[in-house]
C-alpha cells in the first residue's frame, strides 16, 4: 500500500527511524518497520491540527493524487458528507416499528451489509492485479467473502445496490483474465484459496438471470464454465468420481465440497438455458445432481464416501470428517438448488420434516458442557451453512415452522447490545440475513430469483430501487404472539405463494402479510409450497 499524507500546518522538523534506529537523513528510509516523528510550530491552546491520507495499492502518484478528493480543511464538512452518503444507502430501505432497539439492531445491519466489498482503484484509476501488475481500470471491487456472501448478502445488493452489480462482476471478471480462474475467496485480488466451491459463479449467474445488464454475459458464461473445470480444490476429482472422495482429499472436506460444486453447477447449467447452450445445460444439470452420489437413503444424510464407493465406517453425523465447518447435520440440508429432490430422497414431506424437527429439537452437547452462541438444537446458526435451513419447513407445506425458527433467530440471537451479532459477520452475509429476514422473507436458493416467505420483524417496510419504483411490505397485526402469516396479498389480489418474485418486487407494489397466533394447517392452506424451480 503506498500513502501520502498532507498536514495542515508546515512541518517543522521530520525524523525518520529505521527498524527503531534514527535516522541521520529525513528524505528515505528503508526497513521491514519504518516510522516518523512529525515536529510542528509551537501551538497555542485550542490550536488544531488536521492530516490527510491517500492510500493507492498502484503507485506514489495514485497515493498523491488521492490528497485532492477532499478540498480545503472543513473536518465538519466531510463528516456532514459521509453522513449523508451513507444516510442515501441506509433509507434504501425503511423499515416501522416502535421497538426502537429493532431499528437500531436493523440498521446496524443494513450497515454492515455495505462494508464489503470495496473500492480497489485509486483516484487515477489504477490498481495492482492479480498478476501483481498495475493495471487500469474504475469502479474495481475487492474484499469477496464469496463462500459466505452469495447467500444472501449478494441477492440483497440485487434489490439495494442494483447499480453496483456491474461493477462488481467486471472486478470479477478482471480477477478471471488476470488469474485464469474467477475468485473463491478474494482479498486485494489476491486468492486466499481458504474455503471450496466457486462462489462467484452464482453471484454472476443471479445477476443473468435477474436480467442485469452492463456486463458481458458470454464473457461472464465462459469464465464460469472454465472456474468449473478447474483442477483444484479436488473438482477434478469431483467431475472423475461425481463426488469427491475423501480419501483423495488431503483436508477431508469432500463432503461439503460435492454438494457446493453441485449448486454451483446448477447456477451454471440456468445461464447456459438462459443463452441457449444446450449441451452446456445438460452437463451441468448432471453434475448439479451429484449431491445425491453421497447422500444414505438409509441414514437420511448426506455422508462422506471413499473413492472406492463405500461409505465412510462408523459414520457419526455429528463429526466433521468429511466436511467444511459443519457436519452432516449441517450439509444434508445443503441442497438450495433441488430441495424436491431432497425430500423425495428422504422419503417424502413426513419424514423431511420429521428430521428437520430432529435438527431444531435435538440438543447440542458440546465436550466441556458450554453451548456457543447461535445454536438452535444441532443447528448451528452462528455460520452461514444453515442460514437457509429454518425456510426448509415452507417446502413441505409447515410454513408456521418456518415462522417460529426465524422469529427465535430474530429476536433471541441478535439485539443492539454489544456482541449482539450472532456469530462471525463474515463480510455482512450474517447481517444480509437479519435485514432480509426481518423484512419477511430470504432466498434459500440465492440465484433463483425467488424469496421464501417466513415472518417479519417490521410492520412496514418501504424498499426504494434504482429504477425508481418502490415496493412495500406491510405486516398487519404483527405482535410478539402474532409471528404466524395467516393471509397475503400482493397488489390487492389474494396471494397464496410461499415465496415471492425478484421481478414482482422490483415492478414495485405493495405485499401484505395479514399475521396472527393460529399456527394450525386450516390457517396457512393458502400458503402451500409450490417452490418449483426452472
Amino acid at each position: 500500500i503506498f500513502f501520502a499524507a498532507r498536514t495542515s500546518k508546515p512541518i517543522a522538523n521530520l525524523t525518520l527511524f529505521a527498524d527503531s534506529t534514527r535516522l541521520k537523513s529525513a528524505n528515505e528510509a528503508h526497513a521491514v518497520r519504518v516510522s516518523s516523528s512529525l515536529q510542528f510550530p509551537a501551538t497555542k491552546k485550542g490550536d488544531q491540527l488536521l492530516l490527510k491520507v491517500g492510500i493507492s495499492t498502484a503507485n506514489i502518484e495514485g497515493a498523491l493524487a488521492g490528497l485532492n478528493e477532499i478540498r480545503g480543511w472543513n473536518f465538519n464538512a466531510v463528516r456532514q458528507n459521509a453522513e449523508n452518503l451513507w444516510e442515501n444507502e441506509l433509507q434504501k430501505i425503511r423499515v416501522s416499528s416502535p421497538d426502537t432497539a429493532f431499528r437500531q439492531t436493523f440498521y446496524t445491519a443494513a450497515y454492515h451489509c455495505y462494508f464489503a466489498p470495496f473500492r480497489f482503484d485509486d483516484a487515477l484509476g489504477n490498481f495492482i492485479g492479480a498478476d501483481l501488475k498495475v493495471h487500469a481500470g474504475k469502479n474495481i471491487y475487492t474484499l469477496n467473502s464469496l463462500w459466505d456472501t452469495y447467500r444472501a448478502a449478494a441477492p440483497l445488493f440485487t434489490l439495494t445496490q442494483t447499480e453496483r452489480i456491474p461493477d462488481i462482476i467486471h472486478s470479477f471478471l478482471e480477477f478471471y483474465r488476470q488469474h485464469g480462474l474467477l475468485p473463491s475467496w478474494e482479498l486485494y485480488f489476491q486468492e486466499a484459496n481458504v474455503m471450496p466451491g466457486y462462489h462467484a459463479v452464482p453471484i454472476i449467474a443471479d445477476a443473468i438471470l435477474k436480467n442485469i445488464r452492463g456486463f458481458d454475459y458470454e464473457q461472464a458464461f465462459e469464465s464460469m464454465k472454465v472456474t468449473a473445470n478447474e483442477d483444484i480444490r479436488e473438482s477434478d476429482y469431483y467431475r472423475q468420481y461425481g463426488y469427491v472422495p475423501d480419501d483423495l482429499d488431503p483436508r477431508q472436506r469432500g463432503a461439503t465440497k460435492t454438494v457446493e460444486y453441485s449448486f454451483d453447477d446448477w447456477c451454471i447449467a440456468q445461464v447456459a438455458k438462459k443463452l441457449g447452450k444446450t449441451s452446456d445445460y445438460n452437463e451441468f444439470m448432471k453434475r448439479s445432481a451429484y449431491w445425491k452420489n453421497l447422500f444414505d437413503k438409509k441414514s437420511g444424510f448426506i455422508k462422506p464416501k471413499h473413492a472406492n464407493g463405500n461409505w465412510f465406517e462408523r459414520f457419526d453425523p455429528n463429526s466433521s470428517l468429511g466436511f467444511q465447518e459443519g457436519n452432516s447435520w449441517i450439509y444434508t440440508w445443503y441442497v438450495p438448488q433441488d430441495v424436491q429432490g431432497l425430500i423425495e430422497a428422504m422419503g417424502g414431506k413426513k419424514r423431511f420434516s420429521q428430521k428437520l424437527d430432529s435438527l431444531y429439537s435435538t440438543p447440542f452437547k458440546p465436550v466441556d458442557g458450554n453451548v456457543p452462541e447461535g445454536y438452535l438444537g444441532l443447528s448451528e446458526f452462528s455460520n452461514e451453512p444453515s442460514h437457509h435451513v429454518p425456510y426448509l419447513y415452507n417446502y413441505v407445506g409447515q410454513p408456521w415452522q418456518t415462522a417460529e425458527k426465524v422469529n427465535h433467530i430474530l429476536t433471541q440471537f441478535f439485539s443492539n447490545k454489544p456482541g449482539g451479532l450472532c456469530g462471525n459477520d463474515d463480510c455482512g452475509q450474517t447481517s444480509a440475513w437479519y435485514v432480509l429476514s426481518s423484512i419477511g422473507f430470504y432466498p434459500v436458493n440465492p440465484a433463483s430469483g425467488e424469496y421464501v416467505l417466513g415472518s417479519p420483524l417490521s410492520e412496514k417496510t418501504e424498499l426504494t430501487f434504482s429504477n425508481g419504483k418502490r415496493f412495500i411490505v406491510t405486516a398487519k397485526n404483527l405482535g410478539k404472539q402474532n409471528i404466524y402469516i395467516q393471509s397475503a396479498t400482493l397488489n390487492n389480489q389474494p396471494y397464496s405463494k410461499t415465496y415471492i418474485k425478484h421481478s414482482d418486487i422490483m415492478n414495485g407494489g405493495m405485499l401484505v402479510l395479514v399475521m396472527g397466533d393460529k399456527r394450525s394447517e386450516e390457517h396457512t392452506s393458502e400458503l402451500q409450497s409450490h417452490h418449483d424451480l426452472v
